[in-house]
């Protein structure tokens, strides 16, 4: 049975978490995570990851084996290895900058880096990739993308 909902402020390390609705504010290393929906404001890595609703990750993502639907994530590089995505991933911008104000003017500065996805194992997204800007989709050992993929450079690896 699953536990109404889990949230921590700090970096996390478990095993075995079974929870309806997770949000980590910080870093995360999970083995055996079965959940609703998950919020990780942080990197996060994790195995044995099944994950029934959403999922969104603000952060570098490495997650080796496991099922997930619908993924959101901000981060230059994530990397899926043996995971079935029965839905769409989202790749967003994730601005690498600062703003500053003087006087009556804002300035902002900012670094324009590749999103990067890495897709691993023989295992398939079931949906699409999307990228809100440019990126790339590496594509490992026979895993494959359905549908499409949708501002993206494709490279087999």
């Amino acid at each position: 049975m699953y536990k109404k909902c889990y949230r921590c402020e700090g970096s996390v390390e478990g095993k075995n978490l079974k929870c309806h609705t997770i949000k980590f504010n910080g870093s995360a290393d999970i083995d055996e995570l079965q959940a609703q929906e998950v919020e990780i404001n942080g990197s996060f890595s994790g195995k044995n990851i099944d994950i029934e609703g959403g999922a969104e990750f603000n952060g570098k993502i490495k997650i080796r084996t496991g099922k997930l639907h619908d993924i959101q994530i901000k981060s230059t590089k994530s990397t899926i290895i043996d995971t079935i995505v029965n839905g769409n991933i989202c790749v967003n911008v994730n601005s690498n900058g600062w703003s500053f104000n003087l006087f009556d003017f804002k300035f902002t500065l900012s670094e324009s880096l590749t999103q990067v996805l890495e897709l691993k194992g023989d295992k398939s997204v079931i949906g699409d990739v999307i990228f809100e800007q440019d990126g790339e989709v590496h594509l490992f050992d026979g895993s494959k993308v359905e549908v499409k993929i949708i501002n993206a450079k494709v490279i087999q690896k």
